[in-house]
Protein backbone atom coordinates (compact mmCIF):
# COMPACT_ATOMS: atom_id res chain seq x y z
CA UNK A 1 0.00 0.00 0.00
CA UNK A 2 1.52 3.36 -0.97
CA UNK A 3 2.06 5.89 1.77
CA UNK A 4 0.08 9.10 1.93
CA UNK A 5 1.88 12.43 2.26
CA UNK A 6 -0.06 15.33 3.76
CA UNK A 7 1.34 18.78 4.46
CA UNK A 8 0.70 20.11 8.00
CA UNK A 9 -1.62 22.97 7.03
CA UNK A 10 -3.95 21.31 4.57
CA UNK A 11 -7.75 21.33 4.73
CA UNK A 12 -7.66 17.61 5.55
CA UNK A 13 -5.50 18.18 8.63
CA UNK A 14 -7.74 21.07 9.64
CA UNK A 15 -10.82 18.88 9.23
CA UNK A 16 -9.37 16.19 11.50
CA UNK A 17 -8.27 18.85 14.02
CA UNK A 18 -11.75 20.38 14.04
CA UNK A 19 -13.34 16.98 14.63
CA UNK A 20 -10.98 16.05 17.47
CA UNK A 21 -11.35 19.49 19.05
CA UNK A 22 -15.12 19.06 19.01
CA UNK A 23 -14.72 15.85 21.04
CA UNK A 24 -12.39 16.68 23.96
CA UNK A 25 -11.83 13.76 26.27
CA UNK A 26 -12.41 11.25 23.47
CA UNK A 27 -9.86 9.28 21.47
CA UNK A 28 -10.43 7.71 18.06
CA UNK A 29 -8.68 4.88 16.24
CA UNK A 30 -7.91 5.29 12.54
CA UNK A 31 -10.93 3.26 11.40
CA UNK A 32 -13.44 5.19 13.50
CA UNK A 33 -11.85 8.54 12.68
CA UNK A 34 -12.09 7.75 8.96
CA UNK A 35 -15.67 6.54 9.31
CA UNK A 36 -16.77 9.62 11.26
CA UNK A 37 -15.09 11.95 8.76
CA UNK A 38 -16.11 9.87 5.72
CA UNK A 39 -12.61 9.69 4.29
CA UNK A 40 -10.03 7.06 3.48
CA UNK A 41 -8.49 5.55 6.60
CA UNK A 42 -4.90 6.15 5.43
CA UNK A 43 -5.66 9.81 4.72
CA UNK A 44 -7.42 10.36 8.07
CA UNK A 45 -4.69 8.61 10.05
CA UNK A 46 -1.87 10.40 8.24
CA UNK A 47 -3.56 13.70 9.10
CA UNK A 48 -3.88 12.55 12.73
CA UNK A 49 -0.17 11.70 12.78
CA UNK A 50 0.58 15.22 11.53
CA UNK A 51 -1.53 16.61 14.37
CA UNK A 52 0.32 14.37 16.83
CA UNK A 53 3.44 16.41 16.10
CA UNK A 54 1.74 19.51 17.53
CA UNK A 55 1.32 20.63 21.14
CA UNK A 56 -2.48 20.42 21.01
CA UNK A 57 -2.97 16.80 19.92
CA UNK A 58 -1.56 13.38 20.78
CA UNK A 59 -1.40 10.04 19.02
CA UNK A 60 -0.74 7.19 21.42
CA UNK A 61 -1.93 3.75 22.46
CA UNK A 62 -5.35 3.72 24.07
CA UNK A 63 -8.96 2.67 23.77
CA UNK A 64 -11.06 4.17 21.02
CA UNK A 65 -14.06 6.09 22.36
CA UNK A 66 -16.17 4.96 19.43
CA UNK A 67 -15.60 1.21 19.06
CA UNK A 68 -14.51 0.78 22.72
CA UNK A 69 -13.21 -2.74 22.25
CA UNK A 70 -10.00 -2.03 20.42
CA UNK A 71 -6.71 -1.17 22.04
CA UNK A 72 -4.98 0.65 19.26
CA UNK A 73 -3.19 3.79 18.26
CA UNK A 74 -5.66 6.56 18.94
CA UNK A 75 -5.70 10.28 18.17
CA UNK A 76 -7.10 12.84 20.58
CA UNK A 77 -6.84 16.36 21.90
CA UNK A 78 -3.93 16.39 24.36
CA UNK A 79 -5.20 15.37 27.77
CA UNK A 80 -5.26 18.20 30.28
CA UNK A 81 -3.34 17.32 33.41
CA UNK A 82 -4.06 19.57 36.35
CA UNK A 83 -0.94 20.97 37.92
CA UNK A 84 -0.33 19.81 41.44
CA UNK A 85 0.93 22.34 43.96
CA UNK A 86 4.32 21.35 45.22
CA UNK A 87 4.47 20.11 48.79
CA UNK A 88 6.65 22.11 51.14
CA UNK A 89 10.12 20.65 51.55
CA UNK A 90 9.57 20.28 55.30
CA UNK A 91 6.13 19.56 56.64
CA UNK A 92 5.06 22.05 59.26
CA UNK A 93 2.63 21.02 61.96
CA UNK A 94 1.42 23.45 64.55
CA UNK A 95 0.44 22.00 67.91
CA UNK A 96 -1.07 24.02 70.71
CA UNK A 97 -0.98 22.56 74.18
CA UNK A 98 -3.72 23.43 76.60
CA UNK A 99 -3.29 22.22 80.13
CA UNK A 100 -6.32 20.46 81.64
CA UNK A 101 -8.82 22.95 83.03
CA UNK A 102 -7.72 25.87 80.84
CA UNK A 103 -10.36 27.74 78.84
CA UNK A 104 -10.30 28.07 75.12
CA UNK A 105 -10.34 31.76 74.17
CA UNK A 106 -12.32 30.93 71.02
CA UNK A 107 -15.19 29.36 72.95
CA UNK A 108 -15.58 32.28 75.39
Amino acid sequence: MPSVHIEPDTPIVQRVATFLSAHPGHAFCGDCLAQRLRMDRRVAWTAALRLGESREFDVDVGICSSCLDRLDDVAHVRWITPSQPEAPSKARIRVTYRPPGSTDARSA
